[in-house]
């Protein structure tokens, strides 16, 4: 297992690593492979002031090769890092497969050299994909985040290393049927090879509970990195107007990024400091508390493969209101178990958030069907054990391959 993103977990992809070596059968032994990262969200802390014996069993082994401290150009030294201690790893512990993920890409240079191993990669996005959502965006180059600026200015590059990393012959998992096609558009010669497998929650830990508060204040969520492809701003914009309806409302931040930006704007959009909060990262178990104790969720992103986080806000019954751009659309009944929106439009967040905010009965009813179509589609369990499917079916046709 390549993990370009681990602990601490700094976007879904961590989450993801985590929580499926986590759940994957034991008798399936894992080498996972990561950098240490450093100086996390501007915080004094790293991979290495974990005890991971309290997250993962025996048959995880996990190996430290190189730093990572920033967004982007880690994973260029990550690329680099895995070219030179993974054919050692594979020969030391013959290892039978390699899961990797994209749009890092860490496998990328072991490409270069014949493998005898297949090759399973877990598309959480694409380039492109990033790119587009970014320029959806519609924000000014000098208001994105580091790395989605280096996306765009590196863009050439990186598609040319996108097509010849999928021109070669490796199996897919995409976590929505919509991340499927969009795959197939740019590389329809994966067609056979791409398997749909969504991502999954931890329903013990992301559980509704009663909410106990003093007064009659309304909080808002919104979780995820803060860059500009996650519309963030138009959240921002929306403020004010929900506050004209509804003055007791908390809006809440979670996740790493530079809050500074949006803390201004909402200065200029004249939003008082108690009806805001940004909390940077928080844990798995804090950040469960936070979806638990919330009233609504809002998810305005311009590009989603899928959304881990939405679905850790529908595991806690909490009723959400999210762009109805892909993945997300497969997961979200409109007006039945949360709400689906036109993306990049002030009007559209205020106007849903307002509403549910005026009816709590169907604030209610929505997040209790959130709920119930957690239990009933999207736990690590089920996602850890398609996933092991794929392995032995890559294992095996790749042997058969061999022998041809």
């Amino acid at each position: 297992m390549l993990a370009p993103d681990f602990l601490p977990v700094w976007s879904g992809v961590g989450t993801y690593i985590v929580e499926l070596v986590k759940h994957l059968n034991k008798n399936i032994e894992v080498h996972l492979v990561t950098p240490i990262r450093k100086d996390f969200n501007n915080k004094d802390f790293s991979t290495l002031n974990y005890d991971f014996s309290e997250y993962f069993g025996s048959n995880i082994h996990i190996h430290f090769s190189g730093i990572a401290s920033d967004t982007f150009l880690y994973n260029a030294r990550f690329q680099y890092e895995c070219l030179r201690f993974v054919p050692k790893l594979i020969r030391e512990e013959n290892l039978d497969l390699i899961h990797s993920h994209s749009a890092h890409m860490p496998d990328l240079l072991l490409k270069l050299r014949k493998s005898h191993i297949p090759t399973v990669t877990t598309v959480h996005t694409t380039i492109r994909g990033q790119r587009e959502g970014t320029k959806a965006s519609r924000a000014a180059f000098h208001d994105l985040e580091f790395s989605e600026k280096m996306t765009l200015l590196t863009y050439p590059f990186l598609r040319l290393a996108d097509e010849f990393y999928f021109g070669l012959r490796t199996y897919c998992i995409t976590p929505s049927e919509w991340m499927k096609k969009y795959l197939l558009i740019d590389h329809p010669n994966l067609e056979k090879n791409v398997f749909v497998v969504p991502h999954g929650v931890d329903t013990s830990i992301f559980t509704p509970f009663d909410k106990k508060r003093s007064g009659n204040t309304n909080f808002v969520l919104f979780v995820g990195r803060l860059v500009a492809l996650k519309g963030i701003l138009y959240m921002i914009r929306a403020i004010p107007l929900i506050l004209k309806e509804h003055p007791n409302t908390v809006f809440v931040f979670i996740g790493p990024g530079d809050k500074n930006p949006y803390i201004e704007e909402l200065s200029k959009c004249g939003v008082k400091k108690e009806n805001f909060l940004f909390l940077g990262s928080v844990d798995h178990v804090s950040l469960a508390k936070w979806f638990a104790m919330s009233d609504i969720y809002v998810l305005p992103s311009f590009s989603e493969s899928f959304s881990l986080t939405l679905l850790e806000a529908m595991s806690c019954g909490l009723p959400a209101v999210v762009s109805n751009v892909g993945g997300p659309s497969e997961i979200i009944e409109n007006n039945v178990n949360g709400m689906l929106i036109k993306p990049g439009s002030v009007k559209a967040i205020a106007e849903a958030v307002t509403f549910l905010l005026d009816n709590p009965d169907i604030r209610s009813s929505f997040g209790h069907k959130a709920r119930k179509t957690i239990e009933r589609k999207y736990t690590w369990h089920k996602t850890a054990l398609q996933t092991s499917l794929i392995y032995r079916h890559a294992i095996e046709s790749n042997q058969s391959s061999c022998k041809c």
